[in-house]
C-alpha cells in the first residue's frame, strides 16, 4: 500500500494590520455552517464539507505580518488560490501571486510524481501542472507525425516550393492579425510585447502617438 500526498509552502507577504486582519476572518469558521468563512461561496464545496483545505498561520511583527499557506500531505490548491484571489480582489487588484506544488508518493509507483502551479490575479486564476503538460506535447507530437509531416513529405515528393503556399499563409496571417485589432489595444499591445518586446513596443506606441 502507497501514500500519495500534494504538498506545497508559499506566504502572503507585507500584510498590513487591516489584510491580516481580514484574512483572519476569512479563515474564521463561520458560526452556523463550521465552514470557513472564505469558502462560503466556493463553487466546489459540498454543503457539509467544513475542510478548509491547507494549514495556516500568521508569522513576524504586526506590521508586516505573513500568511503562511502550506500542506504536507493532502493539500487543496484550488482552495489556496480561491482565498488568494479574494484577498487580491480586496486590497490588491494590481498585484498577482503564485503557488507551486508537488504531488509524490510513498512508493516508487510509475506515474505517480508530478506537480504543476497556480498563478492567481484579482481577475482570475490560472492553472498549470505536469501531467496537462505531458498530455499536451503529446498531442502536438502526435499531430506533427500524423499530420504534418505526411504533407510535408507529398508536398516535398511533389516539387512544390515554399512561394506556392505563400498567399495561403498571408490570409491566414491577416486573419490572425485582424483577430487581435478586433481586441483593442490590450491584446494589440500585449501581441507586439510578446513579439517585439517591450522597449520596441514602446517605440512603436510613441511613434503612433505622434501621428
Amino acid at each position: 500500500m502507497a501514500d500519495n500526498y500534494l504538498q506545497f509552502s508559499e506566504s502572503l507577504d507585507a500584510l498590513t494590520p487591516k489584510e491580516a486582519k481580514w484574512l483572519a476572518g476569512q479563515l474564521a469558521e463561520d458560526p452556523e455552517t463550521g465552514c470557513p468563512v472564505f469558502l462560503l461561496d466556493y463553487d466546489d464545496r459540498e454543503p457539509d464539507d467544513t475542510d478548509c483545505g491547507f494549514q495556516h498561520d500568521f508569522e513576524g511583527p504586526r506590521k508586516h505580518r505573513s500568511l503562511w499557506l502550506s500542506a504536507e500531505e493532502r493539500g487543496d490548491v484550488g482552495r489556496v488560490a480561491h482565498l488568494v484571489r479574494k484577498f487580491l480582489k480586496q486590497f490588491r487588484p494590481s498585484q498577482c501571486w503564485s503557488l507551486t506544488y508537488a504531488t509524490t508518493c510513498s512508493k516508487l509507483r510509475l506515474g505517480e510524481f508530478g506537480g504543476g502551479a497556480v498563478f492567481v490575479t484579482a481577475q482570475d486564476i490560472r492553472w498549470n501542472n505536469a501531467y496537462d503538460y505531458i498530455e499536451e506535447q503529446r498531442k502536438l507530437f502526435d499531430r506533427r507525425q500524423q499530420q504534418e509531416l505526411p504533407l510535408v513529405r507529398k508536398a516535398e515528393q511533389r516539387k512544390i516550393e515554399p512561394a506556392a503556399l505563400d498567399e495561403a499563409v498571408h490570409e491566414a496571417a491577416s486573419q490572425l492579425a485582424a483577430g487581435i485589432n478586433n481586441g483593442g489595444l490590450d491584446e494589440q499591445i500585449a501581441f507586439l510585447v510578446e513579439r517585439f518586446g517591450a522597449d520596441e513596443t514602446q517605440r512603436l506606441v510613441q511613434a503612433a502617438a505622434k501621428g
